[in-house]
């Protein structure tokens, strides 16, 4: 049984995909059937230096493939808490022959929290939305998109306002 901080779940059709963060600071990724038995091994996306410092993982389906992002605390001295992300194949696998894991969504300066993925059929990417402190005091939306081949837009402005806009979703 694995000690799960905040995990990622989405429904596929015929099963589950499920990202999370068990002991050993490694965020994996594994298929479940339709019954919650995984199918396979995990797959690790990204590894931190503590549970205490990540967690809030989002995943998304596309039909055909996985991504997903987290918060990480890898670069605190630096940039504070930054969302990292991963693309994975239908098969369970990291995408890009398994390049494409701890892809950096965002470090800009300052914090960057509870970050949330949903696929856009229409556009044929992946768009990402997170809390960020960048600017401060207050707490804005941000967004990029990630294409199946693992490009992260520019970071965009999504959500401001007089005060903190904060804990986006995304569908």
């Amino acid at each position: 049984r694995a000690y799960v901080v905040s995990p990622g779940l989405v429904w596929t059709g015929p099963g589950y995909g499920i990202a999370y963060l068990p002991p050993g600071f490694t965020f994996n990724f594994a298929r479940l059937d339709a019954h919650g038995v995984m199918i396979g091994v995990p797959v690790v996306m990204g590894t931190v230096s503590s549970a205490f410092t990540a967690g809030f993982i989002s995943l998304a389906w596309s039909g055909s493939n996985y991504a997903a992002v987290w918060l990480d605390a890898r670069n605190v001295g630096a940039t504070s808490g930054d969302i990292y992300g991963a693309l994975m194949n239908s098969d369970g696998t990291i995408a890009g022959g398994g390049t494409l894991h701890d892809l950096v969504i965002s470090n800009a300066a300052n914090m960057q929290t509870d970050p949330a993925i949903a696929w856009s059929a229409s556009g044929g990417t992946y768009v990402a939305v997170w809390n960020d402190n960048r600017i401060g005091p207050k707490t804005e939306i941000y967004q990029s998109t990630l294409s199946t081949a693992g490009v992260v837009s520019a970071n965009m402005l999504l959500v401001t306002g007089t005060g903190s806009s904060t804990f986006p979703a995304i569908a």
